[in-house]
């Protein structure tokens, strides 16, 4: 932690919950933006270089599309937000482990 940073500020998030917020602000706008706009958004002393690098995450995972504007890119949700949660509930309720037939 920076010494100018002040401890009691200091919020520790839990894992994956930024990530949530970032695609929470995406589906909000309903539109493309950039990350300039989400950190604006979020209005939590984020650093511009936290969101790019937690929206470039979400590129690689497929949450997230990306196009370049003039001299900027924007981000948009993939999908919407009912999809991504059948999504995310398939995945668990998936068998993981196989089961010895009878």
């Amino acid at each position: 932690m920076s010494p100018s940073r002040d401890p009691a500020r200091a919020q520790r998030r839990g894992q994956g919950e930024l990530e949530s917020e970032i695609l929470a602000e995406l589906w909000a706008h309903g539109r493309p933006v950039t990350a300039t706009e989400i950190v604006e958004s979020l209005g939590d002393d984020l650093a511009y270089n936290t969101v790019q690098t937690v929206l470039v995450r979400l590129l690689d995972k497929g949450l997230v599309e990306r196009h370049k504007t003039g001299r900027a890119h924007v981000y948009r949700a993939a999908r919407d937000e009912p999809s991504l949660t059948a999504e995310r509930m398939a995945a668990q309720l998936a068998p993981t482990c196989s089961i010895a037939r009878w």
